[in-house]
């Protein structure tokens, strides 16, 4: 019935977001105040947007005393401009949504919404009890409106979002199962949420209270709170071991973790780094991370196990001037021709059958057997068998970074 009451007023032109109604306080979530209750809009069947109308508020209920004074501005008044393309090509899409609303729609006017005054930040406890009392709902970051109604709100206040992106998906290029945008007008594109783009800037923001059992698991206290606990309140993952402690998070990925007298911690392991905080402070991770990148960690931005267009590869071990990988190359995939000017590579066949350019020689290789690449000799991987293909790749040399390397030929377009 929400996703009805929704729809409905995103029919009106409003911009839905569902605010959920908090049993407690939380720090961890940000918060929505409501303001005015809206005048409830006339219930009608959801038809499709017309994706090339410049004003589409113009078509609101005319007793929505709401939408008298609003200043749509000149966002939408040229059908010329690059956003209407985008609004044509969603406007196919949203046309077959709406049918499935039709038996819903006679019972969305019991619902009812309000405008939004202002999006809050994640607060510290007695701001979030404050928040509470005063009757703000959680911010859920779940949305429902016209999608040509949101780009044309964003044409008006983030239109160098709209144009880069709009290029991006112009010479967006189709990699086997993946639609990949054009990088570099992608990342030129300004990198902001939804609620900073537009939401607490609009003035066509709609907030719909939602009493349910909602959790935001995006933080390891919440899955503290929703995870299976033991005598003493511990949530544990994988292989972990916990004595005289209470109260704790333990994750464990790829070894044994061991808690000894111990409270109210959270401790995450991964292949490549350990995480150890206190559950009243781990919100304060992004700091941590800000400063990983800061330095230039790799831990922040790259996963141990990396996935190509040909399949994937993970770092077993590194250290000065080697590092040992796992390659998986996916049944007829390939790498790219490439050479590298400052390392070598060895390659040990592990799983499957492997066929291997080295220069002007091609050799098939099975399991158990190898084969060297030296400094900048080009060469290329193939796997030519039904099953994954796991290599074994040790390399060596004065520099090991991926931006070594050279493409010859590549089936995937890099």
């Amino acid at each position: 019935m929400a996703v009805a009451a929704g729809a409905s007023r995103a029919e009106d032109g409003y911009l839905v977001t569902f605010g959920i109604v908090p049993d407690r306080p939380e720090t961890g979530y940000g918060y929505i105040q409501r303001g005015r209750p809206l005048a409830k809009s006339v219930a009608t069947s959801p038809v499709a947007p017309e994706v090339d109308d410049p004003h589409p508020h113009s078509h609101r209920n005319s007793n929505n005393n709401d939408s008298s004074n609003r200043d749509h501005g000149s966002a939408g008044d040229h059908n010329d401009t690059p956003i209407s393309a985008l609004k044509a090509e969603v406007g196919q899409v949203t046309s077959s949504l709406t049918s499935g609303l039709n038996s819903l729609n006679d019972h969305a006017e019991s619902w009812l919404a309000y405008a939004v005054t202002r999006f809050v930040e994640k607060p510290d406890a007695a701001t979030a009890q404050s928040y509470v009392e005063q009757g703000y709902l959680w911010n859920s970051g779940m949305f429902i409106f016209r999608a040509s109604n949101l780009l044309t709100q964003l044409a008006e206040f983030e239109p160098e979002m709209v144009r880069q992106v709009t290029r991006s998906h112009g010479l967006m290029v189709r990699d086997l199962d993946f639609i990949r945008l054009e990088e570099k007008t992608f990342t030129a594109a300004p990198a902001l949420s939804l609620d900073y783009a537009v939401m607490e800037r609009t003035s066509e923001a709609a907030v719909l209270p939602l009493a349910c059992g909602w959790s935001d698991i995006g933080s390891w206290n919440t899955l503290w709170n929703i995870g299976d606990k033991d005598g003493d309140g511990n949530v544990f993952q994988g292989q972990v071991m916990v004595r005289d402690s209470r109260s704790c998070y333990v994750q464990a990925e790829s070894r044994l973790l061991a808690l000894l007298g111990v409270d109210d911690l959270v401790v995450v392991e991964t292949t490549d780094a350990v995480l150890v905080a206190s559950r009243d402070r781990v919100q304060e991770v992004k700091e941590l991370v800000r400063e990983l990148k800061r330095q230039g960690r790799n831990e922040a931005v790259l996963h141990r196990r990396v996935f190509r267009p040909w399949g994937s590869y993970e770092c077993v071990d590194i250290a000065e001037r080697f590092q040992v990988k796992r390659l998986v190359v996916n049944p007829g995939a390939s790498l790219s021709l490439q050479c590298h000017y400052h390392r070598a590579e060895h390659w040990v066949v592990v799983k499957g059958t492997a066929e291997v350019v080295t220069g002007d020689n091609t050799v098939l290789l099975s399991e158990n057997q190898s084969s060297f690449i030296p400094v900048g000799v080009r060469h290329r991987l193939r796997n030519p068998g039904l099953i994954p293909l796991e290599i074994i790749e040790v390399q060596s040399g004065s520099y090991l970074g991926e931006d070594d390397i050279e493409r010859f030929d590549d089936i995937y377009g890099r």
